[in-house]
């Protein structure tokens, strides 16, 4: 019962943040498309193209937003501590923090994508000059990283309705556990990439040069891959979609092909058969601990409307 008053008492808070999640990834989905690509080419091609405002004040609105949640939740952080030590109450155990660190990370994460999309779209020569044809891949990557932390903090907030409380949280739970795995896929994928764009993509475009009879023989030596390129083509053979042309020919194809048969085997089977286990043990046990975990949700946003609310409530006071 003094879970649900204190919940029921910052209801109201916790809705405001779920309709301005909730707006805020309509208003990105719904300004941000094909003519953000069209406005980068044309930009980066030296030809004038109008500047979409609609971005640049969602931008705005992402950073404003994410950097008054950051700093709203570090000032009421150190002020629980400064209580906390006052009246000499023990420290929290640490899977505390780590919980209550997924509802502040969203928000930590908006503050650089959207300083970095601001500084996209505002100085388009220097990072056409530095991103080059890879500038609107770039940008959709990372207005997919913010629509991706919008997503999880709806999800968080869903997790409090009685309905919704056990999909939601299998759903919150996975994609914490699934973040982690796609970390150390992109680590291992960067990896091979390395040894592929050394021995694989290089070896095979020197190879092309070399037996192409519209290039002269001046013009035969190496041709190199950037990291960006290879990277893609490596994702493209863990998906298996690789031509047998790429691999060079004679001796380095015996050792390619051990290579390439290595990272089939160890990353995207082994990897992503181990990541479905876990994530399918993770959704058990929260169906097995469904109305425990309400309440234990229930007192985590309670705290989180607590923290941030306690200063403003201070301030009125005063006032």
């Amino acid at each position: 019962q003094w879970a649900e008053v204190l919940y029921m008492r910052n209801r109201f808070f916790t809705a405001l943040l779920l309709s301005n999640v909730i707006f805020l990834t309509a208003a990105t989905v719904s300004v941000v498309g094909g003519g953000v690509n069209d406005f980068l080419k044309a930009r980066c091609s030296g030809r004038d193209f109008p500047f979409p405002i609609g971005v640049f004040i969602i931008l705005v609105y992402w950073f404003f937003y994410a950097t008054f949640g950051t700093a709203a939740s570090g000032y009421s952080l150190w002020r629980k501590e400064q209580y906390r030590r006052k009246v000499g109450y023990p420290i929290a155990p640490r899977h505390a923090h780590v919980d209550m660190l997924f509802w502040f990370l969203p928000w930590m994460l908006s503050i650089p994508i959207s300083t970095f999309l601001l500084w996209l779209y505002s100085d388009t020569g220097n990072s056409c000059r530095l991103l080059g044809d890879h500038i609107c891949s770039v940008s959709g990557c990372c207005i997919l990283l913010l629509l991706l932390t919008s997503v999880s903090l709806i999800v968080a907030y869903l997790r409090l309705v009685p309905s919704l409380t056990t999909l939601m949280t299998s759903m919150y739970k996975s994609i914490g556990t699934f973040t982690v795995f796609i970390m150390l896929y992109l680590v291992l994928t960067g990896v091979f990439t390395r040894v592929f764009q050394v021995r694989l993509f290089s070896a095979s475009s020197d190879y092309v040069v070399r037996n192409s009879t519209s290039i002269s023989e001046e013009n035969s030596g190496p041709k190199s891959v950037n990291f960006f390129t290879a990277f893609y083509r490596t994702f493209l053979v863990s998906l298996n979609i690789i031509d047998s042309s790429m691999l060079s020919p004679t001796d380095d194809r015996i050792d390619m092909s051990i290579t390439h048969m290595i990272y089939i085997l160890f990353v995207p089977v082994l990897f992503l058969n181990f990541a479905i286990g876990i994530l399918t043990s993770v959704v058990t046990h929260v169906h097995e601990h469904s109305p425990e975990n309400r309440y234990l949700l229930i007192l985590s946003v309670a705290e989180f409307s607590e923290m941030i609310l306690s200063p403003t409530r201070s301030a009125i006071r005063k006032l």
